[in-house]
């Protein structure tokens, strides 16, 4: 299998629909897009006063933003995989969330082969906050590639093959960010964060999108998804969004979110608000 790659533009290609995906799928917002600030003040007065306080302990707007579209999302994902019933999130001692329990609307609670082989990972950066969820272990990261970074100061971090790579490449300053978001990916999908290279031999196979660790097989899924610059309106920013998963599907594409989804997502969100919370 070789990477599955797919160049995205509002620009050029517009909006997708949302389309099944067996094993996975991939949701992703963008904040300017969607004029989410516009609407800021009207959604949070309609929120619990838990959750109003979680969002805005982030002092700067941008950050509030992103955590309210990170409940957004959240809250929609947990409602499409389990309708009506309440998950109950808790935290490994890495600190990835999961689904650790399942409540009907009633409170008693649903038999644990309704959640088990569920998995989520939640990532953001710029105008953009991604999740991905499905069956079996999944890990998303994406980074902005016009960021302007002296990687070379954390090549120390990275193995030697991977080090070359970056240094050998045409362009240095993307691939690092290229092997930056399979490296957080893998180690999300896998719930232990990024001291797992530090603990282990890992050596993944870029080339062919894929790692083995210690009996399982995770692949790899990336796009770049081109969208305004966060500070400048008229400028365009490539993302690499990078996705981890033990799912083998190559058909996997994902879901952009745009002004026909939005509102029915909000309305959802606001119903459920005070039963779902990512946190």
């Amino acid at each position: 299998m070789g990477v599955a790659y797919r160049s995205f533009g509002f620009r050029k290609k517009g909006i997708h629909n949302f389309k099944t995906i067996i094993g996975m799928k991939i949701y992703i917002c963008d904040i300017n897009k969607l004029k989410i600030s516009d609407e800021y003040e009207h959604i949070i007065s309609q929120l619990n006063s838990s959750l109003q306080k979680e969002i805005n302990r982030f002092r700067q707007r941008s950050g509030q933003l992103t955590a309210l579209t990170r409940e957004i999302l959240f809250s929609n994902v947990m409602q499409e995989q389990f309708y009506n019933k309440n998950p109950v999130i808790d935290r490994n001692e890495f600190g990835k969330p999961f689904v650790s329990a399942l409540k009907n609307p009633d409170g008693s609670m649903c038999s644990e082969i309704e959640y088990q082989d569920f998995d989520f990972s939640i990532t953001h950066s710029g105008n953009l906050t991604a999740i991905a969820f499905g069956t079996g272990s999944i890990g998303i990261d994406l980074e902005p590639l016009d960021r302007v970074n002296d990687f070379k100061k954390l090549l120390r971090f990275f193995t030697e093959k991977e080090q070359n790579r970056m240094l050998n490449s045409a362009y240095p300053e993307r691939e690092f960010f290229h092997v930056w978001t399979y490296r957080e990916a893998f180690s999300k999908a896998e719930g232990t964060g990024l001291t797992l290279f530090e603990k282990y031999p890992v050596e993944i196979d870029y080339k062919n999108a894929r790692v083995s660790f210690q009996g399982k097989k995770y692949y790899f899924y990336e796009y770049i998804i081109n969208t305004l610059n966060k500070f400048d309106s008229d400028v365009y920013t490539d993302y690499q969004i990078t996705v981890c998963t033990l799912n083998n599907n190559e058909s996997i594409e994902p879901v952009i979110i745009d002004n026909t989804m939005w509102p029915q997502m909000l309305d959802r969100f606001l119903q459920r608000s005070a039963s779902i919370a990512y946190k």
